[in-house]
This record gives structure tokens, sequence and C-alpha cells, in this order.
């Protein structure tokens, strides 16, 4: 198949949603972009094998496609609206007071990298939570992420391998990723121990030395087990000490973690762009200034049609595009609150590309020769 039938066939911009599919649970507010990074000749070799096992077409996991995926909420009770950079930070971090997890959607681009530094930089942030779950980090390599965080020398080879040797195959090569926990080491510099943060990787415990068949990956990969591991993790690592964190994955990936721990996990989606959901949704707002944190919750926001939104996916089923959620999902079945950025910023955007280089020629450019091989490899 050519590549101008094959994007055709995906339709502008979405190949990426399809290609996550093999990779497991699919994320459209993050991981619809996954592999962008990947040269040219990777991505388009990765779209016919896709093809070739017949994986696009099917029906795509949508992030929390209904009420019934999500346990009973927190109870923050915040301002209809919060515009203005201060006051939405403000208004997100208050809501540690009831809740133990606040799940940011990881949004692509540099809005949702922007938000994501504001945030952590924020200077009450270190008296709300001390732990940060990332989408991006190896769990496995958890050990050379902490020496890092806490200021220890690590070669930088060292500490590639904690977002490069994960389940999501070149998905987080985009400088924006490593600069994430740049930020967070220089926050750790200016704080006393005891407030100091610690980032935890969420991604299961895959050592890509020890893969080499499609089905030795899916042992970390398919079905539900990249949540589990965001569950389990947040549960051991967190939790049980009972502590507070931010957790920053893929708005699908939060389903699980709210059912485990009812009453605990407070959602934060993040829209921006154009089209009619925004026209629905700028009627219900009074405020002008962007961006603006919106409460879901019994709100007019809230009650908007979830379905006039992109979220950066469109859904198949048997050959036909079919709205991504039921008819009557409206915004505030998918989270508690809303950072909205108007009409000026498409979320999800791109995240800046690598530099080609890295994969020009070297060994971590082969590696991921091989890892896409396995990947496209028949179970």
């Amino acid at each position: 198949m050519s590549v101008t039938r094959i994007r055709a066939y995906i339709g502008p911009g979405n190949k990426d949603m399809f290609l996550s599919r093999v990779f497991g649970r699919t994320t459209p507010s993050h991981s619809a972009s996954r592999q962008r990074a990947l040269p040219r000749a990777i991505r388009v070799a990765a779209l016919v094998g896709l093809l070739a096992l017949g994986i696009l077409g099917q029906p795509l996991q949508t992030p929390q496609a209904g009420t019934s995926q999500r346990g009973p909420r927190p109870e923050v009770s915040l301002s209809t609206e919060s515009p203005g950079w201060d006051q939405a930070l403000a208004a997100v971090l208050s809501a540690f007071d009831k809740a133990d997890v606040v799940a940011l959607a990881a949004s692509r681009g540099i809005a949702g990298s922007e938000l994501r530094l504001r945030l952590i930089r924020h200077p009450d942030f270190p008296n709300k939570a001390r732990f940060i779950v990332v989408e991006w980090a190896n769990s496995l390599y958890q050990p050379i992420l902490d020496r890092y965080i806490q200021g220890e020398n690590v070669p930088l080879t060292e500490l590639q391998r904690v977002w490069r040797d994960q389940t999501q195959v070149g998905s987080w090569d985009s400088p924006i990723h490593a600069e994430f926990f740049t930020a967070v080491r220089e926050i750790n510099e200016k704080l006393p121990k005891a407030k100091q943060l610690r980032v935890l990787g969420g991604d299961p415990p895959i050592d890509w030395s020890k893969v080499h068949s499609r089905a030795e990956y899916g042992l970390f990969a398919d079905g539900e087990r990249r949540d589990d591991s965001l569950v389990m993790i947040v549960r051991d690592q967190v939790l049980r000490g009972h502590g507070k964190a931010l957790v920053i994955y893929g708005g699908a990936h939060f389903g699980g973690l709210q059912q485990s721990n009812p009453g605990r996990v407070f959602v934060v989606n993040i829209l921006g762009g154009s089209g009619p959901g925004y026209e629905s949704l700028d009627k219900t707002l009074h405020s002008e200034q962007r961006p603006v944190l919106l409460s879901l919750r019994g709100t007019p926001a809230g009650n908007v049609a979830a379905n006039q939104f992109s979220w950066g996916a469109r859904r198949f089923v048997q050959g036909k595009e079919v709205p991504l959620f039921p008819p009557t999902t409206t915004l505030g079945d998918l989270a508690d609150a809303c950072f909205y950025f108007g009409h000026s910023v498409d979320v999800p955007g791109q995240d800046p590309e690598p530099d080609p280089a890295i994969y020009a020629g070297t060994q971590y450019g082969a590696e991921i020769l091989r890892r896409r091989q396995i990947l496209n490899t028949k179970r």
C-alpha cells in the first residue's frame, strides 16, 4: 500500500493514533502523536506492518468513555471558572486538599509542556504533593531516575534509558520530556530535603535486552498491563505511605486508577483549538481570559457534549468512522475539571522534533528498528 493510500485511509494527522494500538491502551489526549518523533521511513514501515496485521480500523479504546469507568469522585469544590495562569494553577493545587491524586491529562505539544512546568514550579506545589508519576519513564530504571532527580551526576547515556527503553517505542524522544526531569532536579536544589520531589516512572519494567519476540513484548504492554503498572506504583509508592501525587498520563489510563481508589483521584483534562465543540464551550463561559480552569461538576461547561471535540483521535468500526463516545457523554463525564486554552492553541499539539542525529547511523536508531520489527510480528 502506498504512503498516499495509507494517509487517505487514516486521515490527516491521525496515523499515530492508530499506531498506538499496538502498544496497548490508546490514549487520544496524549498518545495520539507518540510516533511523531521517528524518522519518516520508520513511521511508514510501521504503518505498512500494522495494515498487514489488520490492526488499523479496529475500535479504539477512548479516554474515560463513560461514567461506568470511573469510581466516586473526590469532594473537591472549585470556582466555576478560574481565569489566568495564577488562578488556574492555584485552583488545581487546591484539589490536593481533598484528593490524594491529581491526574493531569498529558497532552502533547508546547501548551501541555508549559502547563506541566508551571504547575510543578508553583511555590505551593511541594506543600501539596511530593510525588510525580509520569508515563514517559520506565519503572525498571527508577534507581537511575532517583539519583538524577536528587542531584547526583548521572551519565547521559545511562539517564536516557529512563525514557528511551520503555514500552512505547520512540515515543518520548522529543527534548521536552527530558527537560521535565531537569526542571524537577532544579526545583529540588532549592528545597529542603523533607520537601524534595520524587518522580516515579509509571511504565512497566520492560528490559529490551531480553525481549526478542512479540509475545515477550506483550507481557509488559498488552491489554491493561500499562494501566495496571500505574495503579500498582501509585498504590505502593504513594498512597501506602499516605503521600499525594500528581499523575501525568494520557487520559485513557485514568479509569483503573479511579476504580482502584474511589473518591481519591481528581482528573483534569486539557482542551484548546477550533471547531464546533469550542464554540459550544465558549458560549458557557463568562471570562475571556485564557487559559482558564473550568470546573466540570454541575456546570454549563461540564454539560457540553464530548463528541463535539476531536481529542486528537478518530474511531472506526468495520471501516466506518463513528463517534468516540456514547451520544450522551459530556465533558463532565470525562473529567472533574478542564484546563482550557481557547481557540489560539491546538491541544493536543506537536512536540518539538528530536534531533534526527540520534537515529541516523546510531546504535539507538538500529535498536528502534529492531523493536519495530518485533512489534510488527504476529503473535
